[in-house]
């Protein structure tokens, strides 16, 4: 049974303290590299996913080979013309089961560009990472990094309704990846755990 990724949110009372454990485990170079993004202006913000279809698309063909593997997109073309809506994300009809989506984005002429996105979902007092992916010209740029953290402040600042009550991050498996994206996890301080899943009590 694959061996899960998990941050545990309790440990850190503050984003603040999560921030100073990340930058000493990584001996400061994401806080350095979220920094240099915040300076060549990403700003992150909560969007709805799906109305970034070309931008995404865009993402990912960005980069011929991710984590996972080759992209078929970007060796072989996409299929259908997609667009952009960019509707504005609506909060979730429950506050403990929910998919939510953040973004990174670049100020162009024609306004703000999406160039990274993380989306997660929660089932009561855990989330998951679903989807997390920046755009190959933003890697180095730092985008993903900024990223991340905004969105791990915003599960720790605990301020939002479908944050309440949150004690655990789950990033995937320690064996899926490869030994850069294992390398990642273990910066941002995920711990390798396993998962026991109770029986529901007899009704």
């Amino acid at each position: 049974m694959p061996t899960a990724m998990l941050l545990d949110l309790a440990r850190y009372p503050t984003s603040d303290a999560y921030m100073r454990a990340v930058s000493k485990r990584s001996h400061g170079n994401i806080a350095r590299a979220a920094r240099k993004a915040a300076r060549l202006g990403i700003n992150c913000a909560p969007i709805q996913l799906e109305s970034y279809a070309a931008s995404m698309a865009a993402i990912s063909e960005s980069k011929r080979f991710r984590s996972g593997g080759p992209v078929l997109s970007a060796w072989f073309g996409a299929g259908s013309k997609r667009v952009d809506t960019r509707d504005a994300p609506a909060a979730p009809a429950c506050p403990s089961h929910w998919t939510l989506a953040w973004g990174a984005f670049v100020q162009e002429s024609a306004g703000p560009r999406l160039v990274a996105y993380l989306s997660l979902r929660r089932v009561g007092d855990m989330c998951r990472t679903h989807e997390l992916m920046c755009h190959g010209d933003y890697l180095q740029a730092g985008a993903m990094k900024r990223l991340f953290l905004e969105v791990a402040r915003w599960l720790m600042d605990r301020q939002a309704p479908e944050v309440q009550c949150l004690r655990w991050y789950m990033y995937g498996a320690m064996e899926h990846g490869s030994r850069g994206l294992h390398e990642w996890k273990r910066l941002m301080c995920f711990e390798p755990a396993n998962l026991t899943f109770a029986s529901p009590p007899d009704s």
